[in-house]
Order: structure tokens, then sequence, then C-alpha cells
């Protein structure tokens, strides 16, 4: 299902009175187009920057108004509801110069049915290109994914090792929603996660940002994340299933306190809750529901 349709933002105004002291009022932008969409992701075509040095950013909501919250550089919304809509909009950005323009009227667009799959038995190969390394009859409720009855792990590794949260990062402070650890939890952390940086996502949240941008032949950003605490401990007992060595320290996306973070020692059944976040040489290994 696709829908598309540019219309007015309510919140939208003409005014251009400079609310910030010294500095002109943004510049206006178009309405962003659809570039592409699937069952929990939308992606935009870039908004032409206007010619006075702003850059542009773009939101989501689920009603027509634009957030005051949630605005991003990036092209890709993900970790979204299936069979929903979406109203994106687009703005100029605050600068040392320029106010945050007055948003964009808002693109309509709606993400598919979710796909399904099955069955399958742990250590397949599934539908992402990864292995099953999880398997539930009943199922697990994922949030914005709804019921769900498999994890798959990506087939390998982050290409280097990545820190949770560096040291003065906003990331790296207690963080709200991400310190779930059930199985179906990982999802909303990595969410959380990505949420809670201000700035760069890669430079703020390097784990959680690498997952959520991992891609295969038959996936999209938006689809794979950090694994909670006992998503990451099924990975860890079916490692020999899955090829996994045992070595190596993985991350979790479960928060423990304030600047801590579930991992666990994949070279015997330990698992530490007084792991910095800082701490760099950990693994990282993304993971799905479907």
């Amino acid at each position: 299902m696709l829908v598309l349709l540019a219309c007015a933002n309510p919140s939208s105004s003409s005014d251009n009175t400079i609310p910030g002291a010294g500095k002109s009022a943004g510049a206006a932008v178009a309405v962003p187009m659809l570039a592409s969409n699937t069952h929990n992701s939308i992606t935009i075509n870039a908004v032409p920057a206007p010619g006075n040095g702003q850059t542009v950013e773009y939101a989501k909501n689920t009603d027509n108004s634009a957030p005051a919250l949630g605005w991003q550089e990036g092209l890709v919304f993900g970790y979204l509801t299936p069979s929903t809509d979406y109203y994106i909009f687009a703005r100029s950005r605050a600068n040392a110069s320029y106010e945050a323009g007055t948003a964009s009227g808002a693109l309509e667009a709606a993400t598919d049915t979710a796909p399904q799959y099955g069955p399958y038995a742990i250590g397949d190969t599934g539908p992402g290109g990864g292995k099953i390394f999880y398997v539930s009859e009943t199922g697990f409720t994922v949030e914005g994914l709804g019921t769900c009855h498999y994890l798959e792990a990506a087939p390998s590794d982050m290409n280097e090792t990545l820190k949770w949260a560096p040291v003065g990062s906003p990331v790296y402070s207690n963080i709200t929603g991400a310190a779930g650890t059930a199985i179906g939890t990982g999802r909303k952390n990595t969410a959380a996660i990505l949420a809670a940086a201000t700035g760069t996502k890669a430079t703020e949240a390097p784990a959680a940002y690498e997952c959520s941008i991992y891609v295969t032949g038959t996936t999209t950003a938006g689809e794979w994340f950090l694994p909670s605490k006992d998503e990451l401990n099924e990975l860890y007992k079916n490692r020999g299933d899955l090829g996994i060595p045992d070595s190596g320290w993985y991350w979790s996306s479960s928060q423990v306190g304030n600047s801590d973070a579930w991992c666990r020692d994949f070279s015997n059944s330990d698992q530490y809750t007084h792991i910095g976040k800082g701490i760099s040489g950990v693994d990282v290994r993304a993971i799905r529901a479907f």
C-alpha cells in the first residue's frame, strides 16, 4: 500500500518574526517527496537546501502537525509500524545566523503491510539472509511490529568493535526507554538509544546506529537492531548453530543504571552489569524480529 498526499501543515505560519536575538528567520523549503517505503521504514528524497547556507532537516508524525522534537538530517525513518500513515515534514535547520525555518507542508506516506514468513528452525537461513536463533510458537510482542515468532541474527559481526556510547555523549548518561531486558525489547531499546542522540548518531550511539543502518539483499535500514539482554542470551546459547566463535564480548541494548549496559562474554556463561558504555573493544551483532 502506498499513499502520497502533499497537504498543508496547520501549524505552519508566514510569520517572519525573529525569535532569537541576532538571528534571521529561517528560509522556507519545499515539501518532501517519497523515495521508497517498506513495512517499517519510509525513505524520502532530499529537499533542495536554501541558498542562505542553511541545511535541511526532517521529522515525522502520525498526524498532520509538525512535531517539536525528533528532527533529523537523515532521509530514512525506520522502526515504524506496519500499515500506518505518517506525515513527513521539512524545514531549514538552525545555525549561527538563522533560526530554524517554519515547517513545510506534509508528505503523507503509509508503511506497507508486514510480510508473513515461516516456518523456520534454529540454524535455518532466515528471510533477511541471516540465521534463525530463536523460535516461539506462541509468539512475543515487539513494539511497532506486533506479534513475532522468530529472531534472526546477521550473518556476521559489524566490521569493527563499537562503543555503546562515548563518554560525554548524551547517550552515555541515563536515558529513557532503553532498560528493557526481555525478548522483544531490543527493537524498542535501540530506537530509544538513537532518539537520545542529539547530534550525529554514528558518533553518539555507535553500536545501536550501526545495527539500525545494516542492510542485506532482502532487508532495508531500520529492520535490524541491537539485541536486548535476553535476546543476546539466546544468541549466546545457540552460537554453535550460527557459527559464532566461543570468544569475544558482545553488547546488548539493555541499559543498566546511568552509564552501564549489559554485555556478555561469549567465552563463558557470565553476563556483566558493570560495563561502562564507553568501553571499547566490544563486538556487535545485529538482529531482527519477524
